[in-house]
């Protein structure tokens, strides 16, 4: 391996010293441009711990998803079965929150994919930096927290409907 330095400078550019200095400029440069750059990379332990929260959300959000189809399955059987036509503006309104819910589901998996990217531009050094990637998971949280609250509300308020509607 060659090592650079200025000595080795000097022999190259056989001691003209305005070449010398350019050079010596330039390499200044290039080692405050990698210092620079290693600082304003997320440390591995911190990609990590937010890779695991990262497979947590999808995990959560998985959850949701089947939750959603076994409610929307609930909702046709029904609907198949011979029920109070009175009720039937309350269950569209069910059906359409479900719809809603799933479509709430795609948008935190896209996030949540836009995150694992910027993780992965992170990764191979492409110069993210660690606050965009803070203020996405910050943006994510909330969002999550906010999607299973609704999403509890919603589960709980369809049961005790059926509970009290359905007999």
């Amino acid at each position: 391996m060659f090592t650079i330095n200025f000595q080795n400078i000097k022999k190259i550019t056989h001691g003209n010293p305005d070449i010398n200095k350019i050079i010596r400029n330039l390499l200044q440069q290039l080692l405050v441009n990698r210092t620079t750059r290693r600082q304003n990379l997320m440390p591995q332990k911190k990609m990590q711990q937010v890779r695991i929260e990262s497979n947590t959300w999808k995990r959560l959000l998985d959850f949701f998803r089947e939750e959603n189809v076994r409610s929307k399955n609930r909702l046709s059987d029904i609907l198949k079965e011979n029920f109070d036509r009175s009720l039937l503006e309350d269950l569209e309104n069910f059906q359409s929150r479900f719809v809603q819910q799933d479509e709430l589901i795609g948008l935190l998996r896209n996030d949540i994919a836009e995150l694992d990217k910027l993780l992965l531009d992170e990764k191979m050094n492409d110069g993210i930096r660690p606050a965009m990637v803070e203020r996405k998971i910050g943006k994510l949280r909330h969002n999550l927290s906010n999607s299973e609250r609704r999403f509890s509300e919603l589960q709980l308020d369809f049961n005790k409907y059926l509970g009290e509607n359905i007999a």
